[in-house]
Parts: structure tokens; C-alpha cells; sequence
């Protein structure tokens, strides 16, 4: 499930307010087939489980809109954001693994909205970001060569900067 929001407040005749709600929310139910092929035989081993992922990003800008007595309006926008994402995997007796992100900066953006009448407007907009990000990653296993049922673990840490493209988002909005 995707839902993605955005309200906008003008308190000049040519500056808002915006603030950005995206929400995905997955969930899913998981088969996992792994065929062993040993000298004097060959076994299929089915595994099950559950994977989900959620994301979600908020975002408040400022719009700066340059002529306002046109239909036709450009506009630019700066403003800040905040990301985070966890995923998870549990199948049983195959693996369990984690991994969370997180990240926050600024964004930048720039478009065009077209008042096709006096409270409906559609807009076209290029954006990117640039800000600090974290991966965390964990992950366990059975170990299949092991005789005392121990876990091959796997842990890692990313942390670093960077600059990326929202790309063209195309919207309209119903002024009140």
C-alpha cells in the first residue's frame, strides 16, 4: 500500500508552505525453494515465512512562485526531509535478517503549476536531495556444517553522504 500526501498553505500572495507525507507499507508471505545436490541424491527443501518493508519520508518546503498574475506560474522550492525504512525477513529455518535506513538533508526543487481555472491547478516539478544516510544490516543462518546448531551472523553499518534525484513528479491540486 502507497499513500502519498502533500498539503500546501500560502501566507503571501506568492510564498507557501508545503509539507509531504509518503507512506509504503508491504507485506508479503514467502516460499523459498533450495534444491541440494549431494553425490548419490538430490533434496528440495521448502522453506516459508514473511518478509515486509515500510518507508516513510516527510518533507516541509518552501515554494517561492515568481508570477503569480500569469496562469502559467514557475515556481522554486527548498526545504528539509527525513527518510526511514526498515525491512524484515523471517523464514523459518532459512534465515532472519533486519536491515533499517534512515536519512535526512535538503531538497531542491523547481517547476511550473498551470491554473487551468482560478482553484485548480496542475503542476509539474524536477527534484533532488542531498543529506546524510544510515544502512544497518543484520543477518543470521543456520550453518549447515556445523554439528552444535550455531548461526553464521553477519552484521555491517554504511553511513555517508549524498546527493540524488527525486526526478519529475506531476501533480494537481484543488485550492479552498
Amino acid at each position: 500500500m502507497t499513500k502519498n500526501d502533500k498539503a500546501k498553505y500560502y501566507f503571501k500572495l506568492n510564498s507557501a508552505l508545503r509539507f509531504g507525507v509518503d507512506l509504503d507499507f508491504e507485506s508479503e508471505d514467502v516460499n523459498l525453494y533450495e534444491k541440494n545436490v549431494y553425490t548419490d541424491t538430490t533434496e528440495i527443501v521448502e522453506y516459508n515465512g514473511d518478509v515486509a518493508n515500510t518507508q516513510i519520508y516527510l518533507a516541509l518546503q518552501y515554494l517561492y512562485y515568481f508570477d503569480i498574475n500569469n496562469s502559467i506560474t514557475p515556481f522554486v522550492g527548498i526545504g528539509a526531509h527525513y527518510l526511514y525504512s526498515p525491512h524484515s525477513e523471517n523464514i523459518t529455518d532459512y534465515r532472519i535478517a533486519s536491515n533499517d535506513s534512515y536519512g535526512y538533508g535538503v531538497n531542491f526543487l523547481i517547476g511550473v503549476e498551470w491554473f487551468v481555472r482560478k482553484n485548480i491547478g496542475i503542476n509539474a516539478e524536477y527534484g533532488a536531495r542531498f543529506g546524510y544516510n544510515s544502512y544497518e544490516y543484520s543477518y543470521e543462518r543456520p550453518s549447515y556444517y556445523s554439528d552444535t546448531g550455531e548461526m553464521n551472523k553477519d552484521y555491517s553499518k554504511t553511513t555517508g553522504y549524498s546527493f540524488s534525484s527525486n526526478g519529475v513528479k506531476f501533480g494537481l491540486s484543488i485550492y479552498f
